[in-house]
């Protein structure tokens, strides 16, 4: 079974990636208006838990846990061409080594173009990244989290936890001038079940692609996903409405839900 962890339109192509296989499927749209599979293959990057295309031929995705470098680039079949970018910082990383774990993001792209950008889960930083020259900013967000990382025993394992954890960001979306990133802003508590309404977006935050601040959206019911038509100006949300899924569509023309 495959489980999409990322959805990417390009052009009239649909991108899925599923992190469990490290195996990337592309939809084409017949005339008839049915979708096909037009490309399947296996990324040399394996436990990559993030992928976005760049374009039909170039790959961007998060390495694996452990690796030395952020990024891998691959080639339109999956192959690795490099890797590239350095962790950020947290309070103790003299004595524990950062990994993509601790900075699980979510990413998307410029459309046609070498910029792309990175929300990390867990905390509030913003990284964004050209394919040719890397890094070109890394800022934080509303909390200015501060944390360090301690060592989780799990079973016969363990996992690094970042200290304060958050959940963050989850939904991000990427357009020609700019990007939204969809902001959860939960604490996690030890040992308290967490309800889906606090599990989903509740503010929108606008940036243009050079990491400037255009506008905060606020949404009247959490989303459990969302996504903008960039030329006709409508943003549409899964929300979570008394705990049902509704699709809502809001034309931000006429009907621009609370900004800053």
């Amino acid at each position: 079974m495959l489980v999409a962890w990322g959805v990417k339109v390009i052009d009239k192509d649909i991108f899925l990636f599923c992190g469990q296989l490290s195996k990337v499927i592309i939809l084409t749209m017949t005339n008839d208006r049915h979708f096909v599979i037009d490309d399947e293959f296996y990324i040399e990057e394996k436990q990559s838990q993030r992928l976005i295309p760049m374009s039909h031929d170039k790959f961007v995705c998060l390495s694996a846990i452990g690796d030395e470098k952020r990024f891998s680039v691959l080639t339109g079949g999956g192959e690795i061409i490099k890797k590239f970018g350095e962790y950020p910082s947290f309070i103790n990383d003299n004595e524990v080594k950062a990994n993509n774990d601790i900075f699980l993001s979510v990413i998307d792209a410029k459309p046609g173009g070498r910029l792309f950008v990175a929300v990390c889960m867990k905390s509030d930083l913003f990284e964004i990244y050209d394919l040719e020259v890397g890094l070109r900013r890394r800022f934080q967000g509303p909390l200015g989290l501060k944390f360090s990382v301690e060592t989780q025993s799990m079973g016969g394992g363990y996992m690094l936890r970042p200290v304060p954890h958050y959940l963050t960001y989850r939904t991000l979306i990427a357009g020609e001038n700019e990007f939204w990133a969809g902001y959860i802003g939960h604490k996690w508590e030890p040992g308290k079940v967490v309800p889906l309404t606090e599990q989903c977006t509740k503010e929108i935050f606008c940036f243009d692609w050079e990491g400037k601040p255009l506008r905060i959206l606020s949404l009247e019911y959490p989303a459990i996903h969302f996504d903008f038509d960039w030329k006709g100006n409508v943003l549409y949300a899964l929300e979570l409405r008394e705990n049902d899924p509704v699709i809502a569509a809001y034309s931000l023309d006429t009907s621009l839900p609370d900004s800053k």
